[in-house]
């Protein structure tokens, strides 16, 4: 008798079974692997987005305008040009005027307002008074003319520093000339020729004067008693 082969228990099929356990497995590892790329680029991607801040600035914010106050430097005598550039280096605006003078040559500072010394807030306009020059101030005007136009009423500068002179006189043509050439001369002005309240022809013929002032002064390491006008 020949023996039966023994029941297939999974029915009657032949051949090789496939290789089920396997497949699960290396499913299982395609699934983790997945998963694990999903995960790590979505943490990337959350660590990137974190790392910009919306709305944030990309770059610094420029330096503020410097603030505060500077003393209007002593420009009397310097060249237009020199002038500018220092005003601008000190924060101060400019703005040029021109005036009459028989003393200095053309396109030199006559006189600044605020004054040179003064004390001024970084950002204010200084006017700078800039000499025509003898050879380009004289306008068509002749004899008569000369006395209607320049006739000046000399004003009180007594107790003035120079600069401050300057300031007060220049804008109405009148030329002050520096004393012994020093164009910001310590001490204060006790008198002034011509005197205060006298009528003369300010600029444009030969009768023409030029203020001069006498200073006060001390000596060295003491104090000033001031004017005495």
């Amino acid at each position: 008798m020949i023996p039966l082969k023994p029941r297939d228990p999974a029915g009657n099929r032949s051949g090789p079974q496939p290789p089920t356990r396997l497949f699960v497995a290396v499913l299982a590892v395609g699934l983790a692997a997945a998963c694990g790329t999903t995960s790590s680029g979505s943490v990337s991607s959350a660590t990137s987005s974190a790392s910009v801040t919306p709305g944030a600035p990309t770059s610094q914010p420029p330096p503020a305008e410097p603030t505060g106050d500077v003393s209007v430097p002593p420009l009397i005598g310097t060249s237009e040009g020199l002038a500018f550039r220092q005003l601008a280096y000190d924060g101060l605006k400019t703005k040029p005027a021109t005036a009459a003078n028989i003393y200095w040559g053309s396109n030199v500072v006559l006189a600044t307002s605020p004054s040179g010394e003064d004390v001024a807030s970084r950002g204010v306009t200084v006017i700078v008074y800039v000499s025509l020059g003898p050879e380009l101030a004289l306008p068509n005007c002749t004899g008569q003319c000369f006395a209607i136009k320049y006739d000046r009423t000399m004003p009180d500068v007594c107790g003035l520093t120079f600069q401050e002179a300057a300031t007060k006189l220049v804008p109405m043509d009148i030329t002050l000339e520096p004393p012994h050439g020093n164009a910001n001369p310590p001490g204060l002005i006790t008198g002034s020729s011509p005197a205060v309240g006298q009528h003369f022809i300010a600029y444009g013929s030969t009768a023409a004067r030029m203020v001069t002032v006498t200073l006060s002064t001390a000596p060295s390491g003491a104090v000033s008693t001031g004017p005495s006008c």
